[in-house]
């Protein structure tokens, strides 16, 4: 337990509160199940298969085939896509949110 000082100057035991503990397991498990693989990831593929030797040979090759690129910009172009309508959409909801909470402030 830690000591604090009260504003009247007298000590005081902090208390030992337990969702410390469920904060530090849900952040250990977010750095294995998402930041463990995003590395592991990014790791294997700037190396060589064969020696494991860094490259960046894998990404050349990868981007100078037309069917990848064209993949890979149709998936730009739908995630672009997607990102505008839901900007659109949530902002639709938040305009007409605003004037409903503006119509039941004049009634009070």
């Amino acid at each position: 337990m830690s000591v604090t000082t009260t504003t009247s100057g007298t000590l005081r035991a902090r208390s030992f509160d337990p969702l410390i503990i469920l904060w530090v397991v849900l952040a250990a498990a977010l750095i294995f199940l998402v930041v463990n693989p995003l590395y592991q990831l990014v790791h294997t593929s700037l190396e060589e298969a064969d020696t494991g030797n860094f490259t960046l040979l894998n990404y050349l090759a990868a981007h100078s085939k037309p069917r990848y690129l064209t993949a890979m910009w149709n998936s730009v172009r739908l995630g672009f896509c997607v990102t505008a309508l839901c900007l659109v959409i949530v902002g639709l909801a938040s305009a007409l949110l605003g004037r409903d909470f503006m119509l039941h402030r004049e009634r009070q």
